[in-house]
């Protein structure tokens, strides 16, 4: 064998010999490495099913024009949920997209759902961003016919936000539905945070507490009025509240 051939023959051991080491510590780093992500689970509450007319002092307001408000379900429009974490800014291009949308997020009486489970970096978390926006009318046709979506699809509405409940007045249930179309970008924040850590599950809840959205002092927002939407969309982020579970 003459010399050049020689030297192509070395060369090439050379490269395999150092293709397979780079393959083995590659494979020995990938399957000894900690893993550096967790579980976020979280999970939906009607906190306040019944809104009782009330006082300041917290008795029952006896001659408030209704009894009481009873919600049975809340359903919220996103296109997407982030996480923040904390001491991070509230630009678009930060945080941590979790949920990418379209999505519908439910609240029912009586019982706690699970929105999503979501594997996030280790961190420290005190803010999700729920973004809040109506179908375009091309979205909304494609959507119409969908059962998860289809009320936010209607021909004659694209809305955000459907609350549905009753109203009780003189021992007398009448029933309604809300709704708002409001866009936005709806901040829950969480107190004091939660933390994400290796491998492990950390659950969180929102709670919707219709309280005060309802009620101011001692009087009740009649669902049937129409100055109730505007005063709905002013004060829907009281509605939602975040907390470790």
């Amino acid at each position: 064998m003459n010399t050049s051939a020689q030297r192509s023959t070395g060369i090439i051991i050379i490269l395999a010999a150092i293709v397979i080491v780079v393959l083995f510590t590659t494979s020995c780093t990938d399957s000894t490495s900690p893993s550096d992500r967790g579980t976020l689970i979280v999970q939906t509450n009607l906190k306040s099913g019944a809104i009782a007319a009330a006082m300041p002092d917290g008795n029952v307001q006896d001659s408030s024009d209704i009894d009481s408000i009873t919600l049975t379900r809340v359903r919220i429009l996103v296109s997407r949920i982030k996480l923040h974490g904390v001491d991070e800014d509230t630009t678009d291009a930060t945080g941590r997209v979790v949920k990418a949308g379209p999505a519908v997020i439910t609240w029912t009486r009586d019982s706690v759902a699970t929105v999503f489970a979501s594997a996030l970096p280790v961190g420290r978390y005190d803010r999700m961003k729920l973004e809040m926006h109506k179908f375009s009318a091309s979205e909304a046709d494609a959507y119409r016919s969908d059962p998860v979506f289809a009320d936010f699809a209607t021909v004659k509405d694209r809305v955000t936000v459907i609350i549905e409940g009753h109203v009780w007045s003189d021992s007398v249930m009448t029933s309604f539905t809300l709704t708002t179309d409001r866009t936005e970008n709806l901040w829950i924040a969480v107190d004091p945070y939660f933390d994400i850590t290796e491998s492990s599950t950390t659950n969180v809840i929102i709670d919707a507490d219709a309280v005060d959205v309802f009620r101011i002092g001692g009087s009740l927002l009649h669902p049937s009025d129409n100055n109730v939407r505007t005063q709905l969309q002013t004060r829907l982020r009281t509605l939602l509240r975040l907390r470790k579970a």
